[in-house]
């Protein structure tokens, strides 16, 4: 396989730890202001959720993919099992929990402005209780999880951990562990939307019309 004409081969092991979302998208004009109503409008139902967008990605890429996560007892939680199976993913820890699986509602208009509520449902009862991580394993993370599930990681993953800050809610207690080195060998994070072991937890944040960017001071 090959990406911008560079081989990609030898790819690692990842674990993916994160949200699965299903994304409702209302396209319209000009968004609503405060007690307005915007229409005709058009819409879609996606897959989604940072976690689950970045294993499917991984998977498609060719990397060996798990998620874990967490997913509703309904059928949209079928969906997104489904969905990410056929991308390739691993779905053995991903678990159906009590709850409605997580529902992103956004609204974007016709200059790709957006306004987004999430709803997270299962993807608050995320956890790692009873998952093992392989030193030769790289892990990956957001924050649309309990943060105290994405810290926790740092006592628990032997091998590469890397935090995808975003949504950005950061603290030192997030941070501490990403990035850092393990097993005696010198690694360095690359990328500036990756939280790298600033123990102070500072950081700036570049937002735009597209995206929010997280960046070390």
């Amino acid at each position: 396989m090959s990406l911008a004409g560079g081989e990609l081969s030898a790819l690692p092991a990842l674990a993916v730890v994160g949200s699965a979302n299903v994304d409702i998208t209302a396209m319209t004009e000009h968004l609503p202001r405060a007690g307005e109503t915007v229409g005709p409008g058009r819409l879609r139902r996606d897959p989604g959720g940072k976690g689950a967008n970045q294993a499917v990605a991984a998977a498609r890429l060719g990397a060996r993919t798990r998620m874990i996560g967490a997913v509703g007892d309904d059928e949209d939680g079928t969906w997104m099992l489904a969905t990410l199976q056929a991308a390739g993913v691993d779905v053995a820890h991903v678990r159906r929990a009590a709850d409605h699986t997580g529902t992103a509602l956004i609204t974007v208009d016709a200059e790709g402005e957006n306004q987004i509520v999430v709803c997270p449902g299962a993807n608050r009862l995320v956890t790692t209780d009873g998952v093992e991580f392989g030193p030769d394993e790289v892990v990956l993370a957001q924050v649309e999880i309990p943060v105290e599930v994405v810290a926790g990681l740092a006592d628990v993953v032997p091998g590469f951990l890397a935090v995808n800050a975003a949504p950005v809610e950061l603290d030192a207690a997030l941070v501490r562990g990403a990035g850092r080195p393990r097993g005696g060998q010198r690694r360095r994070v690359r990328g500036a939307a990756v939280a790298a072991g600033r123990p102070d937890g500072r950081g700036h944040v570049r937002r735009g019309r597209r995206a929010a960017a997280l960046g070390w001071a």
